[in-house]
């Protein structure tokens, strides 16, 4: 909670950023929950702020509309990393349009890949200009239920991640939702060490500086 800062609901235009479905409770925690205080768990950058910017309904769906409009406020009010652990199946010139915006703003953009094990392209991450995640296991492999494929980036952790729940209380999440908001921190740490990067450059330190796990070079 300290971590958090004025918001947006996208989803029915109000203040009122509340969650009600518990997805983005647990992506806050993971991405960058308060650490050093002897409470729960700790997010990945440790002095990071959170923009709540909802555009999911009580039942986790949203509209490529919303999350459009939720990204370009954000390059608006000077956001320095996007984490979007949504997954759509099509893709959107409207989205696709609001990426560019964040990205030519110095915004970088973190998409889930998705959980459906196939290759099939998502959608926030498959665009251009997104840093495309995947999940690993405990093991360091790609984990079951990761969507993979050449449009793939980079892959995180992500079974079993302990972060914050609704209610106040602590639990282990899973899937390419948790690994995202881990890649989305370490952007920020990036950032924080050298606020002059671009996009571009912070999305080349990432890609760049990964564990090359199987095979030598892209799996």
């Amino acid at each position: 909670a300290p971590r958090l800062v004025t918001g947006v609901n996208f989803y029915d235009q109000t203040q009122t950023v509340q969650d009600t479905f518990g997805h983005g409770t647990a992506i806050s925690g993971a991405a960058a929950a308060v650490a050093n205080n002897s409470i729960g768990v700790a997010g990945v950058p440790w002095g990071a702020q959170i923009m709540p910017l909802r555009t999911m309904n009580d039942l986790g769906w949203s509209q490529y509309a919303d999350i459009a409009n939720a990204i370009v406020y954000a390059a608006d009010m000077g956001v320095d990393v996007i984490n979007i652990s949504i997954k759509g199946s099509s893709y959107s010139t409207v989205l696709q349009n609001a990426v560019n915006y964040a990205w030519i703003h110095d915004v970088v953009v973190v998409a889930a890949a998705g959980n459906d094990n196939n290759s099939l392209p998502g959608y926030p991450a498959a665009l251009e200009h997104v840093i495309a995640v995947g999940a690993t296991d405990v093991g360091d492999v790609r984990a079951s239920f990761s969507n993979y494929g050449s449009w793939i980036d980079v892959s995180a952790p992500g079974r079993f991640i302990q972060t914050t729940t609704r209610g106040g209380s602590y639990g282990a999440w899973g899937g390419t939702s948790l690994a995202s908001p881990l890649v989305a921190g370490e952007v920020a740490l990036i950032r924080s060490v050298n606020p002059d990067l671009t996009a571009q450059q912070i999305s080349d330190i990432v890609i760049r500086g990964v564990d090359d796990i199987g095979i030598t070079g892209f799996d």
